[in-house]
């Protein structure tokens, strides 16, 4: 018994197409885009993904004309259209990887108050120096993503987007960005309302210990506010931690819902 799959030059063109869409997701994707993952099994994933959705999606209207046709001779605009699904893959990608700017941001600022942004360690995922407390908070925030299963919700947001922007179509660009820097200031609020707790008690401090100078002009301010800092951002960490747990799983269940909202409303 022989199976006998021939694909046409359309067929090709439109997996290549899901190719391109897939390299853009997987270069910016959290986990498996990080620096610390093999290119081959960044590779290998691509296109068990790319085949995947191909198979499933490419029976869609919306693709149907494009995958029947002879593409021959129309080179130039299948790179257009190539240059395009890589563009929405490296969207789809930032949209995922800028849920973890808030933590991030918390921790650096967190540590810049604690004066700890002189000690930095290396992140696998981002492959750049971070403080201590950025790489903690991205850890944690990186669990809990992976504990409420969302990256199965990445993965479903992958295939959402051909629905709402398949191969070929046109859609306003000006749309996506105007939504994007939307979603992004909504990203920044998250990440002040993350780290205001400890913020509130370190303004606290500096003020007792800027009276505390005015009062006692001998005592050196300098060197007793390091470690009145260090030790009461510690004990505000540990005091608000199941509050600031909850909050991650809200900024990150929230931000997922908001993505979804967009692509289903195209």
């Amino acid at each position: 018994m022989t199976i006998d799959i021939a694909l046409s030059t359309g067929q090709i063109a439109l997996w290549g197409l899901f190719v391109c869409r897939a390299t853009g997701l997987v270069l910016l994707a959290p986990v498996i885009g990080g620096q610390n993952v093999p290119v081959r099994v960044k590779a290998a994933f691509v296109l068990f993904l790319a085949t995947l959705l191909f198979v499933v999606r490419s029976g869609d209207l919306a693709m149907v004309k494009l995958a029947s046709g002879d593409v021959l001779g129309l080179e130039p605009l299948l790179v257009v259209f190539a240059v395009r699904e890589l563009l929405i893959g490296l969207f789809l990608g930032m949209l995922v990887k800028a849920m973890f700017i808030p933590f991030l941001l918390a921790g650096d600022m967190i540590a810049h108050e604690m004066a700890f942004t002189m000690a930095q360690v290396v992140s696998p995922d981002e492959g750049r120096g971070l403080s201590i407390l950025a790489v903690i908070f991205e850890f944690f925030a990186l669990m809990m993503f992976l504990g409420l299963d969302l990256h199965h919700k990445m993965l479903e947001l992958f295939a959402l987007s051909f629905e709402s922007a398949a191969p070929g179509e046109s859609h306003s660009l000006a749309l996506w960005l105007g939504w994007f820097l939307a979603y992004f200031v909504g990203i920044l609020k998250s990440a002040l309302i993350l780290v205001a707790p400890v913020f509130l008690l370190l303004l606290v401090l500096t003020l007792a210990v800027g009276l505390l100078a005015k009062t006692v002009p001998q005592m050196n301010a300098l060197d007793f506010s390091f470690p009145t800092r260090i030790l009461g951002a510690l004990l505000a960490l540990f005091a608000f931690f199941p509050e600031m747990a909850i909050q991650v799983e809200r900024i990150l269940t929230h931000n997922t819902n908001v993505v979804f909202a967009f692509l289903k409303q195209l």
